[in-house]
């Protein structure tokens, strides 16, 4: 008697697997971030003529590092890249070079977003050194009528408070020369003409803080205007 062969259920053709659509995308802003760090405080120096605080600045980093890495680790553990099984979560609290090289070792890839990394943290750095204060240790303080000195003057002086009303800021430094100088300070006397006509003469002292340059201005003496023969008061 023969048997009948019963229609064998088909098999269910797999998906296409989870790592094709994942993508190192948070890998590569992680790699990214030295250099985003790096023109962040350019553009804060410029801004504000000091570096910002580093206690605030790491704290900044680092939030976003960890959120950086959590989002990547639960991508890869969700498209299933995890070839090793490493838990990639315990590492995510760590310093990030440590999050990187166990996350190549994780899906199997070479250490290239590692030293990716390495240069984009090497490129900030010279960056940072390239644009900030401690410049001056090859070139010694810069001189009282430098770019530098006037543009630290200014910003210095539009902090003012004391001296002045609100509102008052400074639209010129002239006739800036050098009272004395050592190898810890310049100081400079210069005429400031400000936006309320008035011309204001100070004296300001450029020391080294630390590693940076510290601005420190005096107003001396303040010279109104001298009056418009056109309209008497």
């Amino acid at each position: 008697m023969e048997r009948e062969s019963l229609p064998q259920a088909a098999e269910a053709t797999p998906s296409p697997p989870a790592e094709a659509r994942a993508t190192d995308v948070f890998a590569w802003m992680m790699v990214a971030m030295p250099l985003v760090g790096a023109l962040v405080d350019v553009s804060y120096r410029k801004a504000y003529g000091e570096p910002p605080s580093t206690v605030v600045a790491l704290l900044i980093s680092s939030l976003v590092y960890t959120l950086l890495a959590i989002t990547d680790a639960n991508q890869i553990e969700q498209s299933g890249r995890n070839v090793r099984r490493i838990h990639l979560w315990a590492w995510t609290v760590l310093l990030i070079p440590v999050y990187i090289i166990q996350r190549c070792r994780a899906v199997g890839q070479s250490f290239s977003i590692f030293f990716a990394w390495l240069a984009a943290l090497a490129t900030a750095g010279a960056i940072s050194i390239g644009s900030s204060a401690p410049i001056y240790w090859w070139t010694g303080l810069p001189g009282c009528d430098s770019s530098v000195s006037i543009a630290q003057a200014k910003a210095i002086f539009d902090t003012l408070r004391f001296t002045m009303p609100l509102g008052i800021h400074a639209l010129d430094v002239q006739n800036a020369v050098q009272i004395s100088a050592t190898n810890l300070a310049v100081t400079c006397r210069a005429s400031i003409f400000a936006t309320d006509g008035k011309t204001y003469h100070v004296t300001f002292t450029n020391p080294w803080q630390g590693d940076k340059m510290l601005t420190r201005l005096n107003v001396d003496r303040i010279e109104n205007p001298p009056p418009n023969p056109l309209n008497p008061t």
